[in-house]
């Protein structure tokens, strides 16, 4: 949207039409279809996907009489294999090279047949979503993310994105410093918990990685031998079209671009030793009177090369692929030393199939040492491992911590295995991630009937808490603390994970500022069974009144799920630019129990809008459709109403609306919104308010919304206020269309043009 005025600004003389006034200027637009618009002045950030390369995934089609079996499902997912029409007009200008299928018909049976041989329970819900999902490869030069908003606004399009390069987590230390670097197996009672479970030649841990050199002394007895080559193949034919022969693994990129990798059958690691230094932590010969022990004793490593060319030495282009590889091969727990702050869809659902089919994703929590997310460790069924130095037990300065990592392990100085039959130390959350992949092995071979997510939370419950060691901003930002191999292997603990939560005032509406209501939080417990379960839930942030409502069930059995209620109130005047957090916490006495989860309110910033035939979200940032247009969330999109159906059944046609405003202060041009850049969101709005709706009674009357934001002001950037408000008539003529009212203040000191 863009209007064109001079605004005044505030000095409290008075004067009007200049300097010296508040002067407002109302936007009124009517909204059927929005579509995005790319802001000038941007600073681009250094290309971390791969070129000519894009993920999309497509909504579910219900088919009629579906039963949910393998073979319903199976032809469910035929109806995919033909591309839509809108997408074929898109990609008809890229010079598409390819497209493929990431889990046809017959590969999703093939995944089910295999969750069920491995004893997963709940194999008949396997995740469908990559039976949905499609890579393109095309030639036009396109920037993917352009390509990919265009697909993404289609009816039908779950999501667009590019495919994601991520970076290895390790940092080269001084060899000399630390000592032996090899002394952490006592900080974390590694020696005591060999004498109840040394693991398995059965267990194997997947290094997807920059390949391992399996020739070293002691790496070469420890290498995964593939029972039947060709079964990655068979599972995803298109996705692992290449892969032949893959008796020891596979090599996604030996060489070459990321656009035009060279593949193959050995994923033996050359130029970068990072994955060798991993797969050596976690499972080296050990007891075998040289070099290093692996924390996973008698587990063995799958080799699998995800990067590490000579072009591209720390660059993991194919992480996802790999442990989609890794899963369908059986690997027990599958390690990811490497990631990247750029959320993936299409990873999460590899996760999740992953996960369902039997796998433990581990992942490095990144080593920028801040609480930014970390991908895939951030993900909500990966296990995600901080660093820390076991010489001093506090958190490693470089590793990464915030509420979405579990534990932490020995990062600093660690001497593995290197090229060359060599050892050499490193420091990083990679080198912490593999100690924990080992203690997942053990766990493993001792209780083969745990789920995925049973060992994870295992270890996670009995870990050591280390927030005391640390300042006080650092609570609850450190996971459960470190992990305790003899604990996680000998006391059986329960393991809560949240698995959502509501916010709703007393009229069931969404909570907002100034109300009473009810937070309502669902659990699920994959470990052990509650005998005296306690769950209390406090603020973490200023301005918010929590009680508990009644009484919880003290017994809660392994994977069933438990709803508690909490009254909450937050006060009219909470600051908005610190989104409302909770903290959970979670306490079973009769088994010395405790954990901890943070809830975040983000859906204080938009409502949803209903009341006509258009059913979308609108935020106090000024966004439309999802308050996140990079991850899809926050929101329901823009959806239009189905006269076939008489419901809103249809998908999406919105990929991100936002207002922005352009103008010039002393010759000086500004761009202020909240829309996405290249692979970020401007963030120049600060909420003020959330955003409400009022659903009118009277038809002939619009239903209305409204919320107020700021903007930033460093440094001479133009200080804004804007109201919006929103109107929806359920009149003919005007039930199809929304209007959208900006008044915006102008607070600056300077007069602004050309806006």
């Amino acid at each position: 949207m863009r209007f064109k005025s001079a605004i005044g600004s505030k000095t409290g003389s008075g004067q009007r039409n200049g300097p010296g006034m508040i002067t407002r200027l109302a936007l009124v637009a009517v909204i059927i279809a929005v579509t995005a618009v790319t802001a000038y002045s941007r600073q681009t950030p250094p290309i971390d996907y791969v070129p000519g390369t894009i993920v999309y995934k497509l909504e579910r089609i219900e088919a009629a009489g579906q039963k949910g079996d393998v073979t319903d499902i199976q032809a469910q997912a035929g109806m995919y294999d033909q591309m839509p029409d809108q997408i074929v007009e898109i990609l008809g200008a890229e010079q598409v090279r390819g497209q493929i299928q990431v889990l046809p018909g017959n590969g999703y049976r093939e995944a089910r047949m295999n969750a069920l041989n491995r004893g997963m329970q709940d194999w008949r819900e396997l995740p469908d979503d990559l039976t949905r999902t499609f890579v393109v490869t095309y030639d036009s030069g396109e920037n993917p993310n352009i390509l990919a908003a265009k697909l993404a606004s289609l009816p039908g399009v779950a999501y667009a994105e590019p495919l994601f390069i991520h970076e290895i987590t390790a940092t080269p230390n001084d060899p000399f410093i630390g000592g032996s670097g090899h002394d952490y197996f006592g900080y974390h009672n590694f020696y005591f918990a060999w004498d109840v479970s040394k693991s398995s030649e059965d267990v194997v841990i997947a290094i997807v990685d920059s390949g391992v050199d399996y020739t070293h002394e002691d790496l070469r007895s420890k290498l995964w031998r593939n029972p039947e080559p060709g079964r990655a193949r068979a599972m995803f034919p298109d996705l692992f079209s290449q892969v032949e022969n893959d008796t020891i693994g596979w090599d996604f990129w030996r060489s070459g671009t990321s656009q035009n990798p060279v593949q193959g059958n050995d994923p033996r690691g050359v130029y970068e030793n990072h994955g060798t230094h991993v797969a050596g932590t976690a499972a080296a010969d050990t007891d075998n009177g040289i070099g290093i022990a692996g924390t996973g004793w008698k587990a063995r490593y799958m080799a699998v090369k995800a990067g590490g060319t000579q072009e591209f030495p720390r660059s993991i282009g194919f992480g996802y692929q790999g442990i989609l590889y890794a899963a369908a091969n059986g690997a027990d727990v599958i390690n990811c030393s490497w990631g990247g702050s750029s959320f993936s869809a299409f990873g999460q659902d590899v996760v999740a199939l992953a996960t369902a089919m039997g796998s433990l994703v581990v992942g490095a929590a990144g080593n920028s040492g801040s609480d930014q997310n970390f991908y895939p460790a951030g993900l909500p069924e990966v296990l995600s491992v901080g660093s820390v130095d076991h010489r001093n037990g506090m958190r490693s300065s470089f590793s990464n911590y915030g509420y979405s990592v579990d534990v932490f392990a020995a990062g600093t100085s660690i001497n593995s295995t290197i090229f060359n039959n060599q050892y050499g130390f490193k420091s990083g959350t990679s080198m912490a991630a593999p100690v924990v992949s080992g203690l997942a092995a053990l766990l493993r071979s001792q209780y083969p009937d745990w789920s995925p997510m049973r060992i994870a939370t295992q270890i996670r419950a009995t870990a050591t808490s280390i927030d005391e060691a640390h300042p006080s901003s650092f609570r609850y930002k450190l996971g459960a603390g470190v992990i305790d191999a003899l604990r996680a292997l000998t006391t059986d603990r329960p393991g809560l994970r949240l698995v959502d939560a509501d916010y709703l005032n007393l009229n069931g509406e969404k909570l907002d500022l100034g109300e009473d209501g009810k937070i309502t939080v669902r659990l699920k417990n994959y470990g052990a069974g509650t005998s005296q379960l306690d769950l209390m839930l406090e603020p973490l942030t200023p301005g918010i009144e929590v009680s508990k409502e009644g009484s919880h069930p003290a017994a809660v059995s392994t994977d069933a799920e438990v709803t508690v209620r909490f009254n909450v109130k937050i006060a009219p005047n909470f600051n908005l630019s610190a989104m409302p957090l909770f903290l959970l916490r979670i306490e079973d006495r009769g088994n010395s129990y405790s954990d901890f989860a943070v809830l975040t309110y983000d859906n204080i910033l938009y409502d949803i809008h209903d009341a006509n035939k258009i059913l979308t979200s609108v935020s106090s940032t000024g966004t439309i459709g999802f308050l996140n247009a990079l991850t899809g969330s926050g929101g329901v999109g823009f959806i239009p109403f189905n006269e076939s159906t008489g419901d809103f059944s249809n998908p999406s046609v919105l990929f991100e609306a936002a207002l922005m405003i352009e103008t010039f202060v002393d010759s000086v041009g500004y761009v202020l919104d909240q829309a996405r850049s290249i692979t970020d969101i401007s963030r120049d709005f600060v909420p003020l308010t959330g955003f409400q709706f009022q659903r009118s009674l009277d038809e002939s009357a619009p239903s209305t919304g409204r919320g107020k934001f700021t903007t930033l002001q460093p440094g001479n950037r133009p200080h804004l206020d804007i109201e919006l408000e929103t109107y929806s008539y359920n009149l003919p003529g005007l039930d199809k269309a929304m209007i959208f009212r900006y008044s915006v203040t102008n607070l600056s000191s300077g007069r602004l043009k050309d806006t």
